[in-house]
């Protein structure tokens, strides 16, 4: 059986946001989180609370502004040109540690 009796509270925290596009457009707006906390009747104490619903708010005093921004064609080709770096780097790596345990067990074998 579930108690539908006692105090639920709202707490909700919101933080004013501007977007702004890479052309300039600006939009207004916010962001926004909501935690619940339900709490049962204390029941044979002294103090019983009563059923209620609070809403707590909280806007934050900063606000937050997010900027697009477009990169050039050289950034995405120096990015590119480094994941395939890296990945040769990591192959060959790979390659050199198979070689030497190889070798070994070939050693080991000859014996």
């Amino acid at each position: 059986e579930t108690d539908l009796h006692g105090s639920t509270k709202y707490f909700l925290k919101l933080v004013p946001t501007t977007y702004v596009s890479a052309r300039g457009a600006a939009v207004e707006s916010n962001q926004f989180s909501v935690t619940e906390y339900f709490s049962p009747p204390a029941l044979g104490s002294e103090l019983v609370s009563l059923p209620g619903v609070y809403f707590i708010y909280d806007v934050s005093p900063v606000a937050v502004t997010l900027k697009e921004k477009r990169r050039s064609i050289g950034h995405l080709l120096s990015r590119l040109c480094a994941v395939v770096g890296g990945t040769f780097a990591i192959t060959g790596m790979l390659s050199q540690m198979v070689s030497a345990v190889l070798a070994r067990d070939a050693l080991r074998e000859a014996r």
